[in-house]
């Protein structure tokens, strides 16, 4: 299922939804755990490949792409966020949802609340050098 962030989403919709909040549940519970890469975010789980490409330069990050593949490499979700759409560092949840305007597209709403909680739980090789340490 791809959508457009110009024109919505073509089908599946409400099962693309549920598919990017259970990952957002199981990211926030530490069962889905992210790490950088020199583009944005991955996580590998059983079965599935989940990528999100940031924005090479500008700041706040945002992201580009979101896609979901299956172990043999078949698109299964690809979300791409308007170039316009920059996520701010916002005090809540709710105010970033709101400061984007992306109330009309639920599915982009869903992946940019996955990518708030991802950057916050993807580690870098600075973070996995501290987890070893404290692991002593």
């Amino acid at each position: 299922m791809t959508t457009s962030p110009f024109f919505g989403e073509f089908t599946g919709s409400d099962k693309s939804i549920e598919l990017v909040k259970k990952i957002t549940e199981k990211t926030q519970s530490g069962k889905i755990t992210w790490q950088k890469t020199p583009n944005g975010l991955f996580a590998g789980i059983t079965g599935l490949r989940l990528n999100i490409v940031e924005a090479s330069s500008g700041y706040p990050p945002r992201w580009l792409l979101f896609s979901v593949r299956d172990d043999k490499g078949t698109e299964i979700l690809k979300v791409e966020n308007p170039e316009s759409a920059v996520i701010p560092i916002p005090s809540t949840l709710g105010a970033t949802i709101q400061a984007l305007g992306l109330g009309a597209n639920p599915v982009l709403r869903a992946v940019n609340e996955l990518y708030l909680v991802v950057r916050a739980a993807a580690k870098g090789e600075i973070e996995k050098a501290i987890d070893l340490i404290d692991k002593i």
